[in-house]
C-alpha cells in the first residue's frame, strides 16, 4: 500500500482519566479537533486505532461512503477495519477503557495535556480496502 506520507506526526490531546473501578487515574487520546484524525476504541481492550482521513485508501472510502447518513458511514468504515490483535472490535462507539484493570466505566476529570503520535496509517486496513 503506497501513501503520500508513509508515517505520520500528529499532535494530540489526551484526557485525564480515573476508573471508577480500581480509582486509578491515566491519560487516554481525543479527538482531533480538525477532523483530520479519528481514534476508535477496542471494545474488549485498551488498544486504540487512528484513522488517517488525508490517505489515499481513507479518501476512496470517504468517497463510498458519500452517504448522507452518519450511522451507515460509520458502519461502513469499521466494517473495512483489521480486527484488534485481542480479538475485538475497533468501534466507533467503544468507550475508554482503564489500562490497569480494562473497565469501561471511566470519568473525565479536568486538564489536559498534549503530545505527539507517530504511526503507518494505512496498517489498519483490511486488504479489501485497495479494491474501492
Amino acid at each position: 500500500m503506497n501513501t503520500l506520507l508513509p508515517y505520520l506526526n500528529f499532535p494530540i490531546s489526551l484526557y485525564h482519566l480515573r476508573c471508577k473501578t480500581c480509582k486509578k487515574d491515566f491519560y487516554a487520546e481525543t479527538y482531533d479537533k480538525m477532523d483530520t484524525l479519528t481514534i476508535l476504541h477496542c471494545d474488549k481492550c485498551i488498544n486504540v486505532i487512528r484513522i488517517n482521513w488525508y490517505t489515499p485508501l481513507s479518501e476512496k472510502l470517504k468517497e463510498k461512503a458519500s452517504n448522507k447518513d452518519r450511522k451507515k458511514n460509520i458502519h461502513l468504515v469499521e466494517s473495512y477495519l483489521k480486527p484488534c490483535s485481542c480479538g475485538g472490535n475497533f468501534l466507533y462507539n467503544a468507550k475508554h477503557r482503564c489500562p490497569y484493570c480494562h473497565s469501561n466505566k471511566v470519568e473525565k476529570m479536568r486538564g489536559v495535556k498534549a503530545k505527539f503520535i507517530s504511526y503507518d496509517p494505512d496498517s489498519i486496513w483490511k486488504e479489501e480496502v485497495k479494491d474501492l
